[in-house]
C-alpha cells in the first residue's frame, strides 16, 4: 500500500505541473513609485508606494528586494509589503 500510495501521489504532482504549464497564466507589471493600474475588474486597482533594494551588511550586493503596495477594492484599501530574495529575468 504505501508503495502504490507514493506512486499516485508522484503522478498527481505531475499531473499538476502540467495543468499549470499549459493553462497557467504569468505576468508582469512595471510600475512606477506612486503608479496606479487597473487590475482589471471595475474598482480593483493597485499603487506601488515605495521599492527597495535591501544589501547585504558591509556590501552594495543585494540580498532582498522589498515593496510596499496598495490594493484597492470598492469596499476598501489593502496594505502589503512584498519581499523577494532575488531576482533574475532571461533575454528571450
Amino acid at each position: 500500500v504505501p508503495f502504490l500510495l507514493a506512486h499516485v501521489g508522484l503522478v498527481l504532482i505531475l499531473v499538476g505541473f502540467g495543468i499549470k504549464y499549459y493553462w497557467g497564466k504569468e505576468t508582469s507589471l512595471f510600475l512606477s513609485k506612486g503608479e496606479e493600474i487597473s487590475l482589471g475588474n471595475p474598482g480593483f486597482s493597485l499603487i506601488l508606494k515605495d521599492a527597495r533594494q535591501i544589501n547585504y551588511p558591509s556590501s552594495t550586493k543585494p540580498a532582498s528586494y522589498e515593496c510596499d503596495i496598495s490594493i484597492i477594492t470598492p469596499i476598501n484599501t489593502i496594505h502589503k509589503t512584498l519581499t523577494m530574495t532575488s531576482s533574475y529575468q532571461m533575454d528571450e
